[in-house]
């Protein structure tokens, strides 16, 4: 769907004119190879030029295309790290023990290494793999920075303990039903959330 907004400067009439924006798949060069993408395009109303209007936007959707295609965490999961475990990108670059801005400039949206990539996704999913780290790194950051994070993912933790337990209650509620194959699917999802592998065998 198009959209008419105004105005911007156009090379070809020399002077500030309305666009309309669309979209358009385009190819993108990263690291020498070429990936699809669907970009946001301006087109001057007047010429139908391109005009600069979405190169930074248009940045983002290639380099998440190529996050896509090579299996890297997303920008969005990079930038909750931190708050999830109350401590700073620097800080975090340190307990981790790579260069001071590493981590700075992957929230910032540059693409993490393969390797780079792996240890913060776990670290975003698994609390206690988190804690693990922050555990063995801690005379890299201070003490205050240590504790704040341990307080948080230790709420975090135990938030989750309290949920599989109150899980864990209703899947046995569910299995005391009286027809257990109508109730199947449902316990099987109880049984998923928790991690849990219900084996049901047909009589």
């Amino acid at each position: 769907m198009s959209q008419t907004k105004s105005c911007v400067f156009c090379y070809e009439c020399l002077e500030d004119v309305t666009y309309i924006t669309c979209r358009e798949e385009r190819l993108g060069s990263i690291k020498g190879k070429k990936y699809p993408y669907i970009a946001m395009i301006a087109r001057c109303k007047r010429c139908n030029e391109v005009l600069d209007v979405y190169n930074d936007e248009n940045l983002k959707i290639l380099y998440d295309a190529y996050r896509e295609k090579h299996n890297l965490i997303s920008l969005q999961t990079v930038r909750a790290i931190p708050g999830k475990y109350f401590i700073g990108k620097s800080v975090l670059s340190a307990l981790l023990g790579w260069g001071e801005v590493t981590f700075t400039r992957y929230f910032d949206g540059y693409l993490p290494t393969k390797q780079y990539s792996d240890i913060l996704v776990k670290i975003y999913e698994d609390p206690l793999y988190y804690l693990t780290i922050l555990e063995a790194g801690k005379n890299r950051i201070s003490e205050v920075a240590y504790r704040k994070s341990k307080r948080a993912v230790q709420e975090l933790l135990t938030a989750d303990s309290i949920s599989k337990e109150q899980k864990m209650r209703e899947f046995e509620d569910l299995l005391e039903k009286p027809s257990l194959k109508k109730a199947y699917k449902s316990i099987t999802e109880y049984a998923d959330s928790i991690g849990y592998e219900l084996m049901v065998r047909e009589r």
